[in-house]
Parts: C-alpha cells; structure tokens; sequence
C-alpha cells in the first residue's frame, strides 16, 4: 500500500491573531483515487472561475472565495479520508510562543503526531492495514524552509511513524506504528500546479472558521455530518 497525503494550513501561530491555528490533509489510498479527485476538482474549480469572470491561470484561494463557491470545491472532497489538526494557542507554554524555533518544533510535532493518530483512526475503520503500508508521501504547500527546517519535519515525522521516539522525559519509548515501511518521504508543491495542495486550503479554512468563528454546537453539527473526517485537537 503506497498512500500519499496533502496538506496545508491556515492560520498565524501567534495568539494575536486568533486561537486556534489548524493543519488539514486529504489522504489518497492509490493512483486512480488521485487521478479522479483531481479531475473533480479540476472541472468544478473550472465552472467556478467561468462563473466569477476569473482567469483560468489565476489560482482561487479559500480566504478569498465566496462561501457558496467554497462549499462546492469542499464537495469535490466529500468521499475522501480527511484530516484535522487543531491547535489550541492558548494552552501552548509560553517559552513555546516565545521562541521562533519553538513555535516551529511544536508544529512539526504537532503534524507528527496528528498523522500518527489519523492512520490508527484508518486502521480502526478498517480502511488500512498498518502492516501494509509500503510507502507514504507527504505532499505540503511550498513556503519559504531551509534546508533545516524540511530535514527537522521529515525526522519528526519518520520517528513518530517508523522509528519511535522516547518523551521528553527520556522515560518511556513509544516505538513506531509503521516499523517496516520502506519509504517516508516529505515534498513541498507549488498550490498553483496541485488540486489537491488546493484542496486541502479550503479544508483548512473551513475548519478555522469553525473553530475560531462558531460555537461549539455548531461544530458537532458539522462533525456529525462528515465522519471520514478525523479531528485532533492540541496540545
């Protein structure tokens, strides 16, 4: 089993802006799953530029999208294993919210382990095998990283999935899930050439309006409505 998933963010991970800062993906269990999720989306996302008079080469960005047209272009997604990492700003430690590095490593964590807990949901639901997987693609939108920063994220997550980790304590070792997978790479794409890159902006809008702009009613409601979507909230 090769899976591939797709991810982005929405959000500043600072409090002044809002509380909650979220990462969502979409997952693709195989090559003809992503060829027909990125047709749909291709040919909705073409009758919604027709409809707004947009250039064809202009990408649609979430934040700026009518909502009708948002929920259309969430629709496309409806049959696909979703994710979303849901960070509460509020509980993050100070030295955390102090430091740029911090910040950035609590994140990394952060996707780790919301990828980890989003494959056990899988395995629960019987949709994957953990045994099974041979390979996992990380596709995330490109942003300006070093060098650095793509190596840090890539071995938190190879010790979250593959190798184990100790706590922070150096107490207890938690050993991977996926110990014999062959291969955990991490690739950045460019959301003007990938739906799916695309795709997974709208999730992660949607899911920040909710969380930082309805009550929590509201989100049960929705939640209710989608459950191939896994939610985990953080820290």
């Amino acid at each position: 089993m090769n899976l591939q998933i797709f991810t982005d963010e929405s959000g500043v991970f600072d409090l002044k802006n809002n509380k909650y800062y979220i990462l969502a993906g979409i997952i693709i269990f195989n090559k003809a799953d992503r060829i027909n999720a990125e047709l749909k989306y291709r040919d909705v996302e073409i009758n919604i530029k027709t409809n707004l008079k947009i250039n064809n080469e202009i990408e649609l960005k979430a934040y700026s999208t009518p909502p009708k047209y948002k929920r259309r272009l969430l629709n496309t997604m409806n049959k696909y294993y979703k994710f979303g990492i849901v960070i509460d700003l509020e509980k993050i430690y100070d030295r955390i919210m102090g430091s740029k590095i911090h910040k950035q490593s609590f994140q990394d964590y952060a996707y780790s382990r919301g990828v980890k807990e989003f494959l056990l949901f899988l395995e629960r639901k019987n949709l994957i095998s953990l045994q099974k997987i041979n390979s996992i693609i990380f596709f995330l939108d490109q942003r300006p990283t070093s060098t650095s920063g793509w190596y840090d994220l890539c071995q938190s997550i190879k010790k979250e999935l593959k190798f184990g980790k100790y706590d922070e304590n150096f107490l207890n070792f938690r050993p991977g899930i996926i110990p014999n997978v062959k291969n955990i790479e991490l690739k950045y794409l460019n959301s003007k050439t990938s739906y799916l890159i695309r795709a997974s902006d709208f999730l992660a809008n949607n899911l920040f309006y909710l969380w930082n702009k309805k009550n929590t009613q509201h989100r049960s409601e929705y939640l209710k409505k989608h459950s191939e979507l896994f939610i985990i909230n953080l820290p």
